[in-house]
């Protein structure tokens, strides 16, 4: 990632694709596409130097190691953090643009290590 980079104790995370049509076949709105983008699934792909590093997390202690690295698949909460757009301009396309989130360390709710897991209402 060579345009933004996590800064202080932040994650940098890109979110799971946003489905285009329904089960059904009904093309989705921007709207409901932007709803769910927030999608709670995404993966890391930058962290923050000062992620997990403080006497809250054991940092220092034996023992202690991140709750995530880049890469790691991860839920996270579906309004938390900042929805960004890495490649906004006037000549992209709505299907072409490309999102990222960027959520506090302490905002990384698990790590997925299987696909099987799903979320409650997810389609």
């Amino acid at each position: 990632m060579d345009k933004i980079k996590a800064v202080g104790h932040r994650v940098l995370i890109r979110p799971d694709p946003v489905l285009q049509k329904t089960k059904s076949g009904l093309v989705l709105s921007i709207d409901v596409k932007a709803e769910r983008t927030a999608s709670q699934k995404g993966t890391v792909v930058d962290i923050g130097p000062m992620a997990w590093k403080n006497d809250l997390y054991g940092f220092g202690k034996e023992g202690w190691e991140p709750w995530c690295k880049v890469g790691d698949r991860v839920f996270y909460p579906r309004y938390g953090g900042k929805l960004i757009c890495v490649n906004d301009g006037p000549h992209v396309a709505d299907e072409e643009r490309e999102f990222l989130v960027v959520v506090n360390d302490e905002d990384i709710q698990l790590v997925i290590l299987n696909e099987d897991v799903s979320i409650e209402g997810e389609e």
